[in-house]
Order: C-alpha cells, then sequence, then structure tokens
C-alpha cells in the first residue's frame, strides 16, 4: 500500500469484496469469517504502535464481517485455511518507484505457498513526517499511536490482498493502490 498525492489505474473489486462481505451487523463472532494472523514484530515497534496496528486492523475488517485472532509469533496451533504471518520490520527494501517513496506493506507470496505482509516501520515514520508540514499544524515527533495507524491501515489493505487472492486494486476503498498522506 502506498500514501502518493497522485492516482493510478486501477480494477474494481467491488464483485470480489462483495462476495467476502458477510453481515457487518453480526452479533455473533462466530457468524463472521475468521483470520488467524501471527505477528512478529522488530523490537524497535514500540508496545503502543502495536497495539494501535492491531485495534486499526482489527476494526476495519471487523466492519467487514471478518473477525482477526491475533496469534504470537510461535503460535503451535495446527495450521488452518485461514492463517497470514505478518512480519513488522524497521526498514523494507522495496520495489517503490522514487515518486512513491511510501511503501508501507506488501503482500509475498513465496511459492511455498504461505503468504507473508510486511510492514515497514521506516516507511511508516516517512509518510507521518511528510504530513507535518502540509497538516496545517504541528504533530508530535513520535507519535506511537499514529505509527500504529498508519501500519494498522496499511495491514488492512494487505489483509485485503490476501484474502481476495489477487495483487489487483479498486479504484475507491481500502483496496484502491494509493492513498494521499494526510489520508493515512
Amino acid at each position: 500500500m502506498r500514501g502518493s498525492s497522485g492516482s493510478a489505474p486501477c480494477v474494481l473489486l467491488a464483485i470480489a469484496v462483495g462476495s467476502l462481505t458477510l453481515s457487518a451487523h453480526a452479533e455473533d463472532a462466530e457468524e463472521r469469517e475468521r483470520l488467524e494472523i501471527l505477528v512478529t514484530a522488530a523490537p524497535s515497534l514500540p508496545e503502543t504502535a502495536r497495539a494501535s496496528m492491531m485495534n486499526e486492523t482489527a476494526a476495519i475488517w471487523r466492519n467487514h464481517g471478518v473477525a482477526i485472532d491475533w496469534l504470537p509469533a510461535a503460535a503451535v496451533r495446527p495450521v488452518s485455511f485461514n492463517r497470514l504471518r505478518v512480519l513488522v520490520v524497521e526498514r523494507r527494501q522495496s520495489a517503490s518507484s522514487p515518486g512513491q517513496p511510501f511503501t508501507v506493506g506488501e503482500l509475498v507470496r513465496p511459492s511455498n505457498g504461505d503468504a507473508m505482509a510486511i510492514m515497514s516501520i521506516d516507511s511508516a515514520r516517512r509518510l507521518m513526517a511528510s504530513v507535518r508540514g502540509r497538516a496545517g499544524y504541528d504533530l508530535a515527533a513520535v507519535d506511537h499511536r499514529r505509527l500504529g495507524l498508519v501500519l494498522g491501515r496499511g495491514l488492512a489493505h494487505e489483509i485485503g490482498h490476501y484474502l481476495l487472492e489477487t495483487h489487483t486494486h479498486a479504484r475507491h476503498g481500502l483496496m484502491r493502490p494509493q492513498f494521499d498522506a494526510l489520508e493515512f
């Protein structure tokens, strides 16, 4: 997921997203689709940011009928059908073009089929720093909650790729390819 002020052509996924969406008002979590996420985070990710990332991601997907089960990285449970590994790293070398410097997350599907979302703390911080001058107000130099929100929104987008089993994007909403940094 990239932060940018430009827009790019993309594919509308309304039918696919609609097929994933269960009743957003389901009271019983058993009625929701479930996704297990194993998180491994760099020691540099503050606990407040980690909690904010997890809360934001879960809230976004709860609104679309998907319940997130957060598992420790070393979970010794049988592999389930819907399990995604998330790696939150300090820096991620990506294939971003110079005009697209804020690749916060990327879904990687190795040949063995075990998908992994890789989230970059450094890219999220740089995206936050780019907003400070344009926001009309001064943001705190280190704001762990905002860092978690940026990572959580990026992770929610990558989960969309995982659940939809595609790398294509929509024109609107969570699955569009680019977001203005202020939007993040």
